[in-house]
């Protein structure tokens, strides 16, 4: 819902939820091959490799 409303800057979107649902599924599918990428990246256990690149992108956000 949060998503929706900032996306569209509109509350009353929330009582659409084939909008919100159809927002979400192609903020998903936008970052998907990222997600993906982030899986291949690195040298442990996708998961792993996963939790590491996000682990870096947040401590580079803290640290802006």
């Amino acid at each position: 819902m949060l998503l929706a409303i900032g996306h569209s800057g509109d509350v009353n979107v929330v009582s659409e939820p084939r909008k919100m649902m159809s927002l979400a599924n192609g903020l998903s599918v936008a970052g998907l091959p990222k997600v993906i990428d982030m899986l291949k990246e690195g040298d442990a256990d996708p998961i792993w490799n996963l939790s590491d690149a996000l682990d870096e992108i947040l401590r580079k956000k803290q640290a802006a």
